[in-house]
């Protein structure tokens, strides 16, 4: 019971952002297991409810690779592959809301294992619930596709859910029993997939196109000397910029940390946002990110500016405090 706990407690961060429609309101799947009472559909969840239409446009690419793997006869698994991770869930529900419309029939579902573990008493419970799902993936004969979000899950050397879920997994999908959706980085695909002769020809990979056209630090040096030093919880207002400041990456992370946004300038795809050090490094990470640095109340400079002619190109008057994006700023005319 000890490793079920523990195990509820890593699995329930990872799936916090899952869909919550239960697989309960299919049909095809609803089935207890033999000689028990118990459904196990309610241990899935269809990924296929959620709009995502600016994921569909950043990553059309991938996911018309994706559904394409997943139409093709040969029973491959895809594969997601990138270093952060950012992205993959929203890129696999877009993906799965595709499939599902060309085709009634054929779904991703993903384990809940949250529930699966709070609602069994036994280890011997959890296994056999495991073997259902499997069971039920298998005879729906490849319309029942499932997310694994962990490669580690079914993992021989580190397995994630303990040995004996893994073993279970690992030999359906060695077997090519079942299809599933997977994400990972490079150094975990080449570790538990490429070099496993059972696993590498039942996964295609695909790669998460992460180039980034900004050039340098994404942190503006003071921003990046807080980030070195040891209060990370203090709380900063810095400005963000980016190509798109209503990405669903960067939206995921704002709302699953509370930040609001104190000002934008959607025309300039900029924000303010209050947000503690420890943040930074993750925004920053965010593809389509540019550059975030503090947002500091900038002064006239009497003299100097008059010298110039800065204070009459910027419209200021001398001695007036304005911050980076107030409309001192963003409305004077060149």
């Amino acid at each position: 019971m000890r490793k079920i706990v523990l195990s509820l407690l890593v699995c329930s961060v990872a799936l916090f952002s899952l869909p919550i429609v239960p697989l309960a309101q299919t049909r095809d799947l609803h089935r207890s297991v033999a000689g028990k009472d118990l459904d196990v559909s309610v241990f899935l969840r269809d990924m296929s409810t959620s709009e995502l239409t600016e994921v569909d446009d950043l990553y059309s690419s991938e996911i018309k690779k994706m559904t394409a793997v997943l139409g093709k006869d040969s029973k491959k698994s895809p594969i997601l592959i990138d270093q952060t991770g950012n992205d993959r869930e929203f890129i696999i529900q877009a993906a799965a809301s595709r499939i599902a419309s060309q085709s009634r029939e054929k779904k991703i579902y993903a384990i809940d294992w949250t529930t699966l573990f709070s609602n069994s008493t036994s280890e011997a419970e959890v296994n056999s619930a495991v073997g259902a799902i499997l069971s039920l993936a298998e005879a729906s004969k490849g319309n029942a596709v499932l997310y694994i979000e962990d490669v580690s899950a079914f993992s021989k050397d580190r397995p994630l859910l303990g040995k004996s879920i893994a073993s279970q997994l690992y030999d359906a999908i060695a077997q090519g029993k079942i299809q599933i959706v997977a994400g990972t980085n490079v150094e975990n695909f080449v570790d538990q997939i490429a070099s496993d002769s059972r696993l590498k020809n039942r996964f295609s990979r695909i790669d998460i196109e992460d180039e980034d056209p900004f050039v340098g630090d994404k942190l503006a040096p003071d921003l990046r000397a807080l980030v070195a030093g040891a209060d990370l919880n203090k709380k900063v207002k810095v400005i963000l910029q980016s190509d798109d400041i209503n990405n669903a990456a960067l939206r995921r992370i704002l709302a699953g940390n509370k930040i609001q946004v104190e000002s934008r300038a959607t025309g300039l795809d900029m924000l303010v946002l209050e947000i503690p050090v420890r943040l930074a490094e993750e925004i920053a990470s965010v593809r389509g990110v540019h550059h975030l640095s503090l947002d500091r109340e900038l002064k006239t400079l009497g003299h100097i500016e008059k010298t110039t002619g800065a204070s009459i190109a910027r419209t200021i008057a001398q001695g007036l405090n304005i911050s980076l994006l107030g409309t001192g700023v963003l409305n004077t005319s060149t």
